[in-house]
């Protein structure tokens, strides 16, 4: 993706992105993927695969990944949007960050459900998870806007949108939190975890909707740890402050596994564990970390990837299957997948963002330079800019090439990481040349100018 107006379809390397993030968005649509492939279409027609039968022997069996590794991938995309999320949405208004969130998540989820119908009412086999599926619009509409999850019975015509909702809860938690996490981030982290407790103790008080509805709520200790590991990042709150908080997400993910909230084994909280692990060792890997094409492609494109393997992928599947070689048909049927997300990449998620962020231009919050790192934060600590130190009077301005806005608002760790802040270029400098650049938007580009060429400001000279 370029810098800019709009991401590239390419997926040019960009400089103001945590790689780390884009290898857990690339990896997981994929595991998901395969997690559906060999669940939803080699189990249940009786075929084997070599290739599956190693991974099962060498990977999903020893670490116990149940759910052919899908479960792992939705651990990986609920830290990164904790991670994410959190990271950009302190940055924004209330009316701008609900514009973001729901034009990034509604335009493509809509057109989705929309080509299900189509594909459904041709009598084509999608990907379904054994719920209801009714092609009527009533339930058409309830399934756009993701109410179908609390009610009963529930129609479910997009099979993977379930993860869709627990995002939509987030992101509404985040929404009336969003002072709080600006001024006392741990208290917000503390209000989260306890209402978090208080509706799975309540689960099951308030009829069958409301059971439904903590059943999203009993995932998202994941995606507050994602929230937890950023506030300790970004020196917002202190190490042994993240490790209660943490170990408090933990039990809880464990007491939703302990209040029969339908998870279908008994290896979600390890599976858990693992994702974390991981999620903790790549970050603590990132300064080392190098961005690679392939890796920005199908991250750029992992939303678009998640939502359409399903009306894609399986109606090729059912119509290869047993026509050609088992590996054909899923070569042909991975290739259709990116093809359409590459298509609705282009047309449906960029045009989507290019509209929100037209929309939210005039919610803006005005942008100050901050004093030096939040009050927890070590002098030097990754992600942050230090003090600057006493300079000579005459520093001339130091050229940098210019680091346009990426795409932004991730849903589930789709779309910007929201590194623009931190960049590399600055361990290069010297700390009196270190500035912060102003807030990245297509209207203050002439404020980063100096005799209209691409040359930053440098900042004010310490008295």
């Amino acid at each position: 993706m370029t810098a800019g107006h709009a991401p590239s379809p390419t997926g040019a390397r960009v400089k103001n992105r945590f790689v780390f993030l884009d290898v857990f968005r690339a990896v997981a649509p994929v595991l998901v993927i395969y997690s559906h492939i060999v669940t939803l279409f080699l189990d249940e027609r009786g075929l084997t695969s070599s290739v599956v039968d190693a991974i099962n022997v060498q990977v999903r069996d020893p670490l116990r990944l149940e759910q052919n590794l899908g479960h792992i991938a939705v651990v990986m995309f609920f830290l990164v949007s904790g991670f994410v999320i959190t990271h950009t949405g302190i940055q924004e208004s209330h009316r701008e960050y609900g514009i973001k969130r729901i034009f990034r998540v509604y335009p493509l989820l809509i057109f989705t459900v929309l080509l299900t119908v189509v594909l459904g009412s041709l009598d084509l086999e999608v990907l379904t998870t054994g719920q209801l599926f009714v092609l009527e619009p009533e339930y058409v509409i309830t399934n756009m806007l993701l109410v179908n999850y609390f009610q009963v019975p529930q129609v479910i015509l997009v099979g993977v949108a379930w993860t869709l909702i627990i995002e939509i809860i987030f992101y509404g938690v985040v929404f009336l939190l969003l002072v709080v996490l600006r001024r006392r981030t741990w208290l917000a982290i503390l209000i989260e975890l306890t209402a978090v407790l208080v509706v799975l103790l309540i689960a099951r008080e308030f009829g069958d909707s409301f059971f439904l509805f903590a059943v999203s709520v009993s995932y998202l200790p994941v995606v507050l740890t994602g929230q937890i590991t950023w506030a300790v990042w970004s020196g917002r709150i202190p190490l042994w402050a993240g490790g209660c908080f943490g170990a408090a997400a933990w039990l809880l993910y464990v007491f939703g596994d302990l209040r029969d909230m339908g998870r279908l084994d008994d290896a979600y909280s390890s599976t858990f564990a693992l994702g974390f692990c991981l999620f903790l060792a790549f970050l603590l890997l990132e300064p080392r970390l190098r961005p690679a094409k392939p890796v920005s492609y199908l991250a750029d494109r992992s939303y678009s990837l998640y939502l359409l393997h399903g009306p894609i992928a399986f109606p090729i599947l059912d119509a290869l299957g047993g026509r050609v070689p088992l590996f054909i048909a899923v070569a042909i049927s991975v290739a259709a997948t990116v093809a359409a997300a590459e298509l609705t990449f282009r047309f449906v998620e960029v045009p989507g963002q290019r509209i929100a962020r037209r929309i939210s231009r005039r919610y803006r919050l005005p942008r100050v330079q901050q004093a030096g790192p939040p009050r927890h934060a070590t002098h030097g600590s990754a992600g942050r800019l230090p003090r600057p130190h006493r300079a000579p009077l005459r520093v001339p301005p130091v050229p940098q090439p210019r680091v346009d806005r990426p795409f932004d608002d991730p849903v589930q760790g789709f779309g910007d990481n929201g590194h623009g802040q931190y960049r590399r270029a600055h361990r290069k400098l010297m700390p009196y040349q270190r500035y912060q650049p102003v807030h990245d938007n297509e209207d203050t580009t002439e404020m980063n100018k100096v005799d209209g060429v691409g040359t930053p400001r440098p900042p004010p000279h310490p008295r």
